[in-house]
C-alpha cells in the first residue's frame, strides 16, 4: 500500500504484508464500479502506527497488481493506539475539492471539453491523460454540446453532467487516472462451478423506464420584455422510453445536468420587407449578415421605415431567440419603435422593446410555445420590427444587426440526457462469488448456474484480501448492493424528503 499527503509531493510512504508493526489487522475489503471506478476501500488498523492524515491518497496493490485508489475522509485520530475502521473513499472524490472556472463553451465536442477541463483544472492528486478521454486515439471531439458553462460547480459535478450529456460513463481508476468513455466494455462468461450463489431482493423503487426531460418551462424576457395577456407557457421536453415501459410504466420528469445545454442556435437566412405605403425608403443593407455566423459583419436598418427583418421557421422547436445588436443615440417616437416579436402562428407571444445602446448589445429570451400550440413541432417567426414614422430622421439614422438567430431544441443532445437517466429493474438480481480478484465489468454471464444461465448488468464488485483468503470476487447483477435501510436514505435524499 502505497501513502501520498493530499496533494501527493514527494514519494509515496509504502506500507507492506511485511509490515505488521503498521497496525493493519488482517486485509482489506474494497468495492470497485463495473466499469473499473474506485468507490470504497475498507481496513482495520491502529492510526497510531499507520499514521493516515485527513485527506491522504492511498493506492492498494496486491501481487504487484495496483487494485485501488483513493482519498481518507476521516482517518482515526493520529495517536489512536486502537484497532478502528479506516475507510478510503473512490478518487473522484479529491474532484468534489476542485471547482470549475468561468470558462463558457460554445459548440464544442463533450471529449474535448473534458480535456480542457482536466488539462487546465485537474487536481494533483489524480492523473489526466488524453488518450483515456473519448475513444482512445486522444484528438477526438465527441458529440457536439451548443453551450456548456458551469461556475463554480464542483469536477465531479460537471464530469457527471458531461458524461450524461454524451451517454457515456466515466470514473478514476485503480492507477488515479480519470476516464471519460463510451460504455462499450465487452462482457464476461463465467461458468459456475458450485461456488455461493445468492438471490437478492429486486431493487425496484428507483426504477425509471420513461424518463421526461424538461427542456424549457417558464420564459426569460430581457430588459423592456412583454409577454401578451393569456399567454401560458408550454412545457418543452423530450422522452426517452425503454423497450419494458409498457410492463413497468415507471416514469420520471428529469433535469438537464448543470451548466448542459440541450438548447442550440439555428441560423436562417432572414426575409426583409417594410410596412412603408409609398416612396421609397433607403434599403436594409447586407441583411445576411445576420445569420452569416461572423461576429463582426452587420446588417444596417434605417430607422422610421417600417422595416421588419424576420426569421421564419415553420415547424420546429424553437424556444426564444438571441440578438447582437447597436443602436445609436435618436430621438425615438415612442418605447416600441424598435421591437423584436415571438410570433406562433397568427398569435404574438411576446414583444421586447429596444433602446439606444451604448456600444454593441446582446440579449436572450427564452419563449417557449403557447400550452395550447398542438403538436411535437410549431412555427415561430422571430424578427425586429421598426415604426413608420412620418417624417423620418434626416439624415437617416440606423441600427446595426450583428447577429439574430434562433434557439431551438439540441434534439441529439436532449435524447442522450434524457437516455442516461433510463434504469429499468433487473428481474433475477444475483450475487455470484468468483474465485480469485477478477476485474470488474459491466456485463457478466454466469453459465449453468442454479437458475439457469443468467445473464445481466452488474451493479458491484466486492474483494476481499484476508490472510486466510487470498483474493474472493464478489459480483452482483441487477443490484448495487445496498441493503434496503442504506437504499430507502438514498432514495430519501433524491426526492428531497
Amino acid at each position: 500500500m502505497s501513502i501520498w499527503p493530499a496533494n501527493k509531493s514527494g514519494p509515496p510512504r509504502l506500507v507492506t504484508n511485511l509490515d505488521v508493526l503498521k497496525g493493519i489487522d488482517d486485509g482489506f475489503a474494497w468495492t470497485l464500479s463495473p466499469h473499473g471506478g474506485c468507490v470504497k476501500l475498507v481496513l482495520r488498523a491502529m492510526n497510531q502506527r499507520l499514521r493516515l492524515g485527513p485527506l491522504d491518497i492511498v493506492q492498494l496493490t496486491i501481487n504487484g497488481t495496483p487494485w485501488y485508489y483513493g482519498t481518507v475522509p476521516e482517518p482515526s485520530h493520529i495517536e489512536q493506539p486502537d484497532v478502528e475502521e479506516q475507510v478510503i473513499l473512490g478518487g473522484r472524490e479529491i474532484l468534489k475539492r476542485a471547482l470549475m472556472d468561468g470558462k463558457v463553451y460554445r459548440n464544442a465536442g463533450v471529449y474535448a471539453i473534458v480535456r480542457d477541463i482536466l488539462g487546465r483544472l485537474c487536481p494533483p492528486g489524480v492523473t489526466y491523460s488524453a488518450a483515456l478521454i473519448g475513444d482512445g486515439t486522444g484528438t477526438d471531439t465527441g458529440p457536439t454540446l451548443a453551450t456548456f458553462y458551469s461556475p463554480t460547480a464542483t469536477l465531479l459535478d460537471t464530469l457527471t453532467g458531461l458524461a450524461k450529456s454524451a451517454g457515456c460513463i466515466w470514473d478514476v481508476d485503480v492507477l488515479g487516472r480519470v476516464f471519460f468513455r463510451p460504455a462499450n466494455a465487452a462482457p464476461l462468461t463465467v461458468p459456475y462451478a458450485g461456488q455461493r450463489w445468492q438471490r437478492l431482493r429486486v431493487q425496484g423503487a428507483d426504477a425509471c423506464t420513461q424518463a421526461v426531460l424538461r427542456i424549457a418551462s417558464a420564459p426569460s424576457l430581457p430588459g423592456d420584455g412583454q409577454l401578451s395577456p393569456g399567454y401560458l407557457p408550454r412545457t418543452v421536453t423530450t422522452t426517452a422510453t425503454h423497450a419494458d415501459h409498457t410492463l413497468y410504466g415507471a416514469s420520471q420528469a428529469v433535469e438537464p445536468p448543470e451548466g448542459v445545454s440541450v438548447v442550440r442556435s439555428q441560423s436562417l437566412p432572414p426575409t426583409v420587407y417594410t410596412q412603408l405605403v409609398g416612396g421609397t425608403p433607403p434599403p436594409v443593407q447586407t441583411p445576411e449578415n445576420v445569420s452569416d455566423g461572423n461576429p463582426d459583419s452587420y446588417a444596417v436598418v434605417p430607422i422610421g421605415y417600417g422595416w421588419a427583418v424576420l426569421l421564419e421557421q415553420f415547424a420546429g422547436r424553437c424556444v426564444g431567440f438571441r440578438m447582437t445588436y447597436e443602436v445609436p443615440q435618436y430621438n425615438a417616437a415612442s418605447a416600441w419603435d424598435l421591437a423584436v416579436l415571438v410570433r406562433r402562428g397568427s398569435n404574438i407571444d411576446a414583444q421586447v422593446n429596444l433602446s439606444t445602446t451604448n456600444g454593441r448589445t446582446t440579449i436572450t429570451a427564452i419563449v417557449p410555445p403557447d400550452a395550447s400550440m398542438d403538436g411535437a413541432t410549431w412555427p415561430t417567426t422571430v424578427g425586429l420590427e421598426t415604426s413608420v414614422y412620418a417624417n423620418p430622421p434626416t439624415p437617416t439614422i440606423s441600427m446595426w444587426i450583428y447577429e439574430l438567430t434562433l434557439l431551438v431544441v439540441d434534439d441529439d443532445a436532449a435524447q442522450r440526457v434524457a437516455e442516461s437517466y433510463l434504469q429499468p429493474p433487473y428481474y433475477q438480481p444475483t450475487e455470484v462469488e468468483l474465485r480469485g480478484l477478477v476485474p470488474p465489468r459491466p456485463q457478466l454471464t454466469v453459465t449453468g448456474s442454479p437458475d439457469g444461465d443468467v445473464t445481466g448488468e452488474t451493479g458491484a464488485w466486492e474483494y476481499q484480501y484476508t490472510l486466510d483468503q487470498y483474493g474472493v470476487t464478489l459480483a452482483r447483477l441487477g443490484s448495487d448492493g445496498q441493503d434496503d435501510e442504506a437504499r430507502a436514505i438514498r432514495l430519501a435524499i433524491r426526492r428531497g424528503a
